[in-house]
């Protein structure tokens, strides 16, 4: 699985309702100070600044649709 799939489905799992700036905040330091050696954390570090703007767009799309 591609580290953007990854990145992606677990913010998907993690967070379905709330602020999405916290959501993401949280979701950083989690796998930036708590999980790094893991599958998820490994593949955040992976993601280049145009992967994650990537996985932030797919993320705001989904949370969108979730709403309705």
């Amino acid at each position: 699985m591609e580290n953007k799939e990854i990145v992606l489905n677990k913010l998907k799992e993690l967070y379905t309702e709330g602020y999405i700036f916290g959501d993401i905040a949280h979701f950083c330091d989690m796998f930036e100070y708590e999980y790094p050696e893991t599958n998820v954390g490994k593949a955040y570090f992976e993601l280049s600044e145009d992967e994650e703007l990537e996985v932030l767009e797919e993320y705001i799309k989904y949370r969108k649709q979730i709403r309705r």
